[in-house]
């Protein structure tokens, strides 16, 4: 059992729900928000560095998807005049601006990895090296905030809303995507679920558990569902099941390199992520 631990979003005792790669995940009865026990411990620099090199390689391999799926998304907001400012919180290789751009968008985004961020500068955008914990932006300055598949890697949930809510325009707009518990391989994986065993994720949202937290910090939530995902092709899915999500010596990582070797012949085959994520768009209310 583990030591009396609060959670992030409501404050309410957290209770013990299993451990995964000798990780405490702890789930509210309140709000429904899961996350890591002692959060306190842990140093974000540290897993950025963990990760950085393979996924540096695995996301530019996926540029086309990714561009394609930003466009979509981007297009799901209201409508907005041309020049409109949009701030990207964990900006990545730039996808997400680059389609930004193109949609009319004046651009900036932060990123903590310092070899990323060289390469999205290098094609004439604004971008901070930092945390965006760490970060000091100018007040109401942005129409639009996204945080794409970021929000669960945020060790202080609290203190990055109250960020975006700053930064944001009055009715400005934060778009969100998470990885949703509650989705298809969520309920059909379990305590399996490739989003337990990632050690960057520090959080794990289902859509009530996301909206509560949106409401708690006076965001109006104005749409929220779970996406039929991105093209993928199994050669990546294969690439980060075992190299990020279960990459310790046991029977199903075993499983999976096995199987990968004897995928490979179809490494470039595509299909769309089933019911991966949840997309939230909600508003600053003034």
């Amino acid at each position: 059992m583990s030591l009396i631990f609060s959670c992030s979003g409501c404050k309410q005792p957290l209770e013990h729900k299993f451990l995964i790669k000798g990780r405490e995940i702890l789930s509210c009865p309140g709000c429904q928000l899961e996350q890591i026990g002692n959060l306190e411990k842990i140093k974000v620099r540290t897993l950025i560095d963990q990760f950085e090199p393979s996924y540096l390689t695995e996301y530019a391999e996926e540029k086309l998807s990714y561009s394609s799926y930003f466009d979509g998304l981007l297009s799901r907001l209201p409508k907005m005049p041309k020049n409109s400012r949009l701030f990207d919180v964990g900006c990545a290789q730039g996808f997400l601006m680059e389609e930004a751009r193109k949609a009319g968008f004046r651009v900036e985004g932060v990123d903590a990895s310092e070899e990323i961020v060289k390469q999205v500068r290098a094609n004439g955008f604004k971008v901070y090296l930092s945390l965006f914990e760490d970060l000091r932006l100018p007040a109401q300055k942005f129409d639009v905030v996204t945080l794409l598949q970021t929000i669960e890697h945020m060790k202080d949930l609290s203190l990055s809303l109250k960020k975006v809510w700053k930064i944001l325009k009055p009715g400005g707009y934060l778009l969100i995507t998470t990885p949703d518990r509650e989705g298809f391989l969520g309920r059909v994986m379990g305590r399996f679920w490739f989003t337990y065993h990632n050690s960057e994720h520090l959080y794990f949202f289902s859509k009530r558990s996301l909206a509560n937290l949106l409401e708690r910090h006076r965001f109006v939530v104005k749409k929220i569902y779970t996406e039929y995902g991105r093209q993928l092709n199994v050669g990546y899915v294969f690439s980060r099941l075992t190299n990020n999500y279960y990459n310790q010596s046991n029977w199903l990582s075993d499983l999976l390199r096995t199987t990968k070797a004897w995928l490979w012949p179809v490494r470039n085959v595509s299909f769309r992520e089933p019911f991966v994520n949840i997309v939230a768009i909600a508003q600053k209310n003034v």
